[in-house]
């Protein structure tokens, strides 16, 4: 479903039918707050330049945050180093960061950021 310039997926039985000449008032907007139950706790920027990666990652920081989770993984690989240097300079400057380590040899070592998040 197309609504002005943003594209939406909407479950049928979310859907109601409108009498024709039906006020627009009637229909009300509705937000959510993502909860920390369908929130993603991890985000894979492997591959990406850094900048379009810390974009990325702000948004979904955004997401943990609004979800009230309390750590999440930045998967960002090993290669030259360059992505996860430009994101953790990134993420120590963050207001929403409490502390961030290299993840353990078990949950990708070098190749992944755990990020503890203010709660």
């Amino acid at each position: 479903m197309l609504v002005g310039a943003v594209s939406t997926v909407v479950r049928i039985r979310d859907l109601e039918k409108l009498e024709p000449g039906a006020a627009a008032a009637s229909v009300r907007p509705v937000a959510k707050t993502p909860s920390a139950g369908d929130a993603p706790r991890e985000i894979h920027l492997r591959g990406m330049m850094v900048e379009e990666a810390i974009e990325a990652l702000d948004r979904f920081l955004d997401q943990a945050v609004m979800a009230g989770l309390s750590q999440v993984y930045v998967i960002h690989g090993k290669g030259t180093g360059a992505l996860r240097r430009g994101l953790t300079e990134y993420l120590k400057n963050h207001k929403e960061v409490d502390s961030l380590t290299l993840g353990n040899w078990n949950e990708g070592g070098a190749g992944v950021t755990v990020v503890k998040l203010k709660t």
